[in-house]
């Protein structure tokens, strides 16, 4: 993990030097509580909806992903052990690139 020292120079450390506390249901909440977040708004393409997925799956979630009509997902998370809660959205959209001034859909781009 990249570590900041005290004269704003940056290093390396290895892992062995530096824990890494991973995320799970129980510390999500501790932080959106903490923050005062009551949403996590998550926009973009396929891949953006599958990081969306795989961060569900990481805080001990269902990662399954339906969307509406509108192409949106929303699911409210209900924490455990402090009575908080936050809401997980996302927005598909395809259209975010820009190209000339143009959005461009996947299908319509030229490699």
């Amino acid at each position: 993990s990249l570590a900041v020292v005290g004269d704003g120079t940056a290093h390396w450390n290895d892992a062995s030097e530096c824990d890494t506390a991973l995320l799970d249901l129980d510390g999500m909440c501790e932080v959106t509580q903490g923050l005062d977040i009551s949403r996590l708004f998550f926009t973009g393409d396929h891949y953006q909806q599958v990081t969306v997925s795989t961060f569900l799956e990481q805080i001990g979630l269902d990662p399954t992903i339906i969307l509406d009509a509108n192409g949106q997902f929303q699911k409210t998370v209900r924490c455990p052990n402090n009575g908080h809660s936050f809401e997980v959205v996302f927005t598909r959209n395809d259209l975010l690139d820009v190209a000339d001034g143009q959005q461009v859909a996947d299908d319509q781009r030229q490699f």
